[in-house]
């Protein structure tokens, strides 16, 4: 999911993207301080977006960012699946336990927030070890 694992660039309109050159990590565009301190972007002919680059865009190209791209439906899904997740599921609705799309949607969701944690704690472990092992040399 790309807002799990690339939020900067979930954020990017693929069509400013295409005009103006954004912060991947951060998914605001860049800026630099220009007379009175106002924000001056990094605009022009001689910009290259990351998707028409060697290194690639998670979105992969304008073309195809809808495949990736959520929704309003789905950020609404999301939104609730993350504000019950943060309570335990306890504050559902009787209608919202009985509603079966919304259940098969959040067993999805369910699987690629656990892989994701599984993933970010696999980082944390790593992190850890690494120094321990590199000072066993």
């Amino acid at each position: 999911m790309l807002q799990l694992y690339h939020p900067g660039v979930a954020n990017i309109d693929c069509r400013d993207c295409q005009k103006r050159l954004y912060d991947y990590e951060t998914g605001k565009p860049r800026t630099w301080k220009g007379v009175g301190g106002l924000p001056i972007y990094s605009d022009g002919p001689s910009h290259k977006p990351q998707c028409r680059t060697h290194i690639g865009c998670p979105k992969v190209s304008p073309e195809d960012a809808h495949q990736y791209e959520l929704t309003d439906a789905n950020w609404k899904t999301l939104r609730l699946y993350r504000q019950l997740r943060a309570a335990g599921f306890q504050f559902m609705s009787a209608a919202e336990r009985r509603d079966t799309i919304l259940r098969r949607h959040f067993g999805i969701l369910d699987e690629i927030f656990r892989n994701y944690d599984r993933k970010e704690h696999a980082k944390d472990v790593a992190n850890e070890l690494l120094p321990i092992l590199i000072s066993m040399r």
